[in-house]
Order: structure tokens, then sequence, then C-alpha cells
């Protein structure tokens, strides 16, 4: 798995300051790439399908130029890389990270699951669904509201459940969890998905500024 610490540690980020930050759509794109126009690292955490629009928007505001790196973090930046490809052609740089070890043993250990649980699901649409994600980021995340339980009398998380066979795109609880995380001052990637035995466990997390160097 590519973890957070490691894209925030790459050779190529080295020295720079870096700004992590993720969009939900083409118009906050242009709101926060204007107002964090000075950082040269760019790390941004969107769904695939969303990636090509924000090249577009960036291409159109005079974004993708040597001076910007922008690191995406994507399963596989290869299913788009025909449709951003012309918008690359300059002097622009872009890195993609793969979220997913296909070969490790937590990817293996929930296409077991998955398959025991769905057997007539196929297989290879757990590699493309966002209810399928194993990313380093949920142990992080996990760690994170483990602090803030212990700091906030009375204060308690629920795991957040659902069927993983469809996509659900908000629950009311992660956005409550979400900002007793912009209490503490918490920057986090988005996280999505923990499988706890046979139940796929999903936080819907909004992005933060790290303020890492």
């Amino acid at each position: 798995m590519a973890m957070l610490t490691e894209i925030l540690t790459y050779d190529l980020m080295d020295g720079e300051e870096v700004i992590v930050k993720g969009v939900r759509d083409s118009k906050e794109a242009v709101e926060w790439l204007n107002m964090y126009s000075r950082y040269k690292n760019v790390l941004v955490d969107l769904p695939l399908t969303d990636i090509v629009d924000f090249v577009q928007e960036a291409h159109g505001m005079g974004f993708l130029s040597g001076y910007y790196h922008f690191h995406f973090t994507s399963l596989d930046m290869s299913l788009i890389a025909e449709e951003i490809g012309p918008l690359t052609k300059g002097a622009v740089n872009v890195t993609s990270f793969s979220l997913i070890d296909f070969d490790g043993k937590a990817y293996k250990s929930m296409s077991v699951n998955w398959h025991l649980k769905y057997k007539h699901a196929d297989i290879n649409l757990m590699k493309s669904t966002k209810n399928a994600l194993i990313y380093d980021g949920v142990a992080y995340v996990s760690k994170v509201v483990a602090n803030v339980v212990s700091q906030t009398p009375g204060y308690q998380s629920t795991p957040l459940s659902c069927d993983g066979t469809k996509e659900i795109k908000s629950w009311s609880s992660g956005d409550s969890l979400y900002q007793q995380l912009i209490k503490y001052d918490l920057g986090l990637s988005p996280i999505t998905v923990n499988v706890a035995r046979s139940e796929v466990v999903d936080f819907t997390i909004g992005y933060h500024h790290f303020g890492m160097k």
C-alpha cells in the first residue's frame, strides 16, 4: 500500500512545501487552487472519475506548468491516461500513487471475504468500487479517532457500516466525526474502507491542509 507518510517523503517532494487537498467538484478546485497557488507540490486525493475534470480546470487556470507537481492518489491512473494526456504535454509534472497492494495480505484477505459474502459478484468489481478500497489511511484514522475519544469526555465514535454492494455517498455520523477532527485541527486524507469481519466499514471524511513541509 502507498502510505501517506511515504508519499509525503517521496524524493520529488524533498525540501519542498506540500499542500494536501481534495475537491468535491470543479468549482471547489478553482477556489483552492487560487488559495494555495504558492505550493509547488500538490497532493490531490480524488475519485478517479473526478481527476479529469480537475486537470481540465487546472489547465484552464494556467496551473499546468513546470512550477507545479501534481501528485494523485488513485487506484489506476492508466484508466484515464488518454484523457488527461493532451493536457500534460507541456512542462507539467504529474505523479500517481496506487493505494492498493493487490499482492498484499490485506487485499487477499478481503478478496476471500468478498467472495464468500457475494458468491455471484465478479471479483474484479472489487478492484474498482469505492466500497472495496483498502487504504492505509484507515489505520491512521483509527489512531486519530482513538486519540480524539480519549481526549474528549463523553465523546463516542460509531463504526459506519454499509452493504458493500451499493455506492453510498455520505453518512451523518461520518459528518459528525469530521467535525470533531476539524475541532482538533487534524488534517486527513479521505478514507475508504476497512473490512471488519463481513462488514465494510467506511469513513466519509473531508479534506484538510496538512501544513507539512
